[in-house]
């Protein structure tokens, strides 16, 4: 005769009292996840434009012409331009499109006080206008991004409210 050994596991009552503990704990985590997603998008953005500021360096650099990365707050949009005879056209890649930041999200150019201009230039020598850039969110977050001196690259400002 065989023996029939006893398998121990769970009842449907403890799966469903175990599945009524994770829905309840989840109900009382949800409202303080809730900027989560917008703060990663604050950062997301923040990233794309500091890389748009080394891709016009490195391009102003390679092809000796001169670039402009213009910036329109009323809009929240910037874009990078090269120049070509007397005027400055969007690039013809991926990267001259006019790129806009999401609802609710402003831009701000700020540099010298003797510069009035709406854009940051980029040389065939590798340097640059010195200027300071700040992205604000929709929930009023803001990330300052700056170029110190011409011939440092664009950094996100250390301590500020990178989300």
């Amino acid at each position: 005769m065989t023996r029939r050994g006893s398998h121990r596991g769970f009842t449907l009552l403890e799966l469903v009292l175990v599945l009524m503990i994770v829905c309840i704990t989840l109900a009382m985590a949800a409202p303080s996840l809730r900027g989560w997603s917008k703060g990663s998008r604050l950062h997301d953005e923040v990233d794309a434009f500091v890389a748009v500021t080394r891709l016009a360096r490195t391009q102003a650099v390679t092809t000796s012409k001169p670039h402009r990365l213009f910036i329109d707050p009323a809009t929240a949009t910037y874009q990078l331009r090269v120049q070509e005879g007397e005027e400055f056209i969007p690039l013809e890649s991926g990267f001259g499109r006019p790129f806009e930041l999401p609802q609710g999200y402003r831009i701000e150019l700020r540099t010298t006080p003797e510069s009035a201009d709406s854009f940051i230039p980029f040389y065939p020598t590798g340097r640059t206008q010195p200027a300071q850039v700040r992205i604000t969110s929709e929930l009023g977050e803001t990330v300052d991004i700056e170029c110190a001196s011409p011939a440092e690259s664009f950094e996100i400002v250390p301590g500020g409210a990178v989300p």
